[in-house]
Parts: C-alpha cells; sequence; structure tokens
C-alpha cells in the first residue's frame, strides 16, 4: 500500500514531500491529531509548539494508512480541510491554508466501512471519487519479478558495507517466484532479507535454493527463522544424518545424539549442572557424571600444547 501511494506522488508531479502516517499506532485521537495538524504549548497535558505532517507534506502527499483506525472526530476534521484546504493546530484558532494530496489506504472495502458505520458517511463520499484495488500478489504473478528485485535493491541500498549479495540463483528465484505470498509485499521483503543475512554469512555472493527450502521450511514447522536459527537447524540436520550413518548400531548413534545435547547444555550454563539438567529436562546425576566425565578426560589429556613447547 505504501509503494502504491508513493508511486502514485512520484507521478504526480508534486514537488512537496510523500508523508505517511498509520492512525492506529497512537494511543489518543488527540495525539494523532497533534502528529497531523500540529499543536501549541499547553494544548493538552505534555503538549509542546511543534508543526504537524500536514505542513511537512505541503504541495506534496499524505498518505494515512489504516483508514478504518480514524475515529469520528478526526473524519470531521479532515473532511473541513478537504473542502476548505484549511485547518488548525491542536489548541489553536487560527486557520492554516494548505496544498496537500491525501491518500487513504485500508484494508477493508469502503462498503463495510459505511455499513457497520465505521466511516460517517460525508467523509466516506468524498474519498470515493477515486478508488484502487490492490489484488493480493498470489493474484498479481506477474508482479512478483519486479517485487523481487525491487526489494533485493533496497535491502543492497541498506546494507551497503556486509558482504555483497549479488542476486538470486535460478532454482532459488523459481521457488520465490511460485510461492504464494498470503503477507504480501511485506512478506516477501522480510523473507528476502533473512535470504540475504544467510548468503551474508555464508559469504555467497548468490541466494540458493537451499537457503529458500530452509526458510520455509522453518516457518511451516513453527522454528525459529532468524538467519542464525535457520542454520543451526541445517546443522543439526547435517550432524544427525553423519552420526547415524558413522554407527552401525541405530541405538549407539541415537545415544550419541543425547550426549551431544547434553555436553552442548552442559556449556551453555557455563558448567552449572543444576542449571543444564533443568534446561533439557535430564536427570541432574547424569548432568553431574557428564561434568565429571569431561573433568577427568581434560585432567588425562590435558590441554592442547602450542608449537615448541
Amino acid at each position: 500500500k505504501t509503494n502504491l501511494a508513493f508511486a502514485l506522488h512520484a507521478l504526480s508531479g508534486r514537488k512537496g514531500k510523500f508523508v505517511s502516517i498509520t492512525p492506529r499506532d497512537f494511543s489518543s485521537s488527540e495525539l494523532v491529531q497533534a502528529e497531523l495538524f500540529g499543536a501549541v504549548e499547553g494544548a493538552y497535558t505534555g503538549a509542546v509548539e511543534k508543526w504537524g505532517l500536514v505542513k511537512s507534506a505541503e504541495k506534496g502527499t499524505l498518505f494515512i494508512d489504516e483508514l478504518q483506525s480514524i475515529d469520528k472526530d478526526l473524519q470531521g476534521k479532515l473532511i473541513t480541510f478537504i473542502e476548505n484546504k484549511t485547518y488548525r493546530r491542536v489548541g489553536s484558532a487560527e486557520s492554516i491554508s494548505a496544498d496537500v494530496r491525501f491518500v487513504f489506504a485500508s484494508n477493508r472495502a469502503m462498503s463495510d466501512m459505511m455499513e457497520t458505520q465505521i466511516l460517517r458517511d460525508d467523509f466516506a463520499y468524498r474519498l470515493e471519487r477515486v478508488q484502487l484495488e490492490l489484488l493480493p500478489l498470489a493474484e498479481r504473478r506477474l508482479d512478483i519479478s519486479a517485487a523481487l528485485a525491487f526489494a533485493l535493491a533496497k535491502i543492497r541500498r541498506q546494507r551497503p558495507h556486509t558482504f555483497p549479495v549479488l542476486g538470486l540463483s535460478p532454482d532459488a528465484y523459481r521457488l520465490l517466484f511460485s510461492h504464494r505470498w498470503p503477507g504480501n509485499l511485506r512478506q516477501l521483503e522480510n523473507s528476502l532479507a533473512q535470504l540475504c543475512e544467510l548468503a551474508d554469512m555464508q559469504q555467497s555472493p548468490l541466494i540458493n535454493e537451499n537457503y529458500v527450502n530452509q526458510l520455509f521450511e522453518s516457518k511451516l514447522r513453527g522454528l525459529g527463522t532468524t538467519p542464525q536459527e535457520i542454520i543451526c537447524q541445517a546443522s543439526l540436520t547435517l550432524a544427525k544424518e553423519a552420526i547415524v550413518r558413522s554407527f552401525t548400531s541405530l541405538s549407539r548413534g541415537c545415544e550419541r545424539l543425547l550426549e551431544l545435547g547434553r555436553e552442548v547444555a552442559l556449556e551453555s550454563c557455563g558448567g552449572d549442572t543444576a542449571k543444564a539438567a533443568q534446561l533439557i529436562n535430564e536427570d541432574s546425576q547424569v548432568m553431574r557424571l557428564l561434568a565429571e566425565t569431561s573433568v577427568a578426560r581434560r585432567q588425562t589429556f590435558g590441554p592442547p600444547q602450542s608449537k615448541g613447547s
């Protein structure tokens, strides 16, 4: 929604700024109005002298997302502004003129918001002049290629000093293109950012299909989806396969996996056997025996000696 609103601004020829606000992010209507129109000092508890976003968007575009979160009082003030091109700062009687184009967005249908009386009829009628319906990304398959290129270029600009991820492998592109993207562009951008972090950590110039598969699998199974967690999941999978193949007895391979888990828990708890036992729901005596065995092993073999000693 924001990208479409910005595109409308960029193509409009308006010379002013593109400014956006989501009223739902504020705890009260009074704060939203102060953010939009500005306020004079003392207008309400904690109010300081300020100019609002309308002033910042002079001769530009003001994008208001989550239209359904605008209360009736603010709707009335917006009607006055749309009709007369004038507004008042909170706590002031002075009318100020402004040349601002408004763009509103919502994930609810205008007719539904009118029927449920979320919007005043006289406010809704003024917004019906031009309406654009933005279909889900899954219904705009041809836009996915452009969205991937746009998101990748955006990520490169935001992280210029990290390892340069140059693009997607053909197989990775195929997987991303065929995905349904229920969260639309925001989900696509967030997923691509995570994939860039994965490639960065592996110092790979390309995002390959393994990264994409691991990311989608982690989300599907409800596992962690940070780059570190994804790599950890992949490493555990490889470790499991390697250990099971290395032992002729499957039961011995499984025992070794359990031993590794206990060792990791003990190390992560700084050698505290009680905490380690609680962390993995293991018997504390087992953890104490493991700690004693580790100490005995170090005493027997000693620390690794440096060359020349």
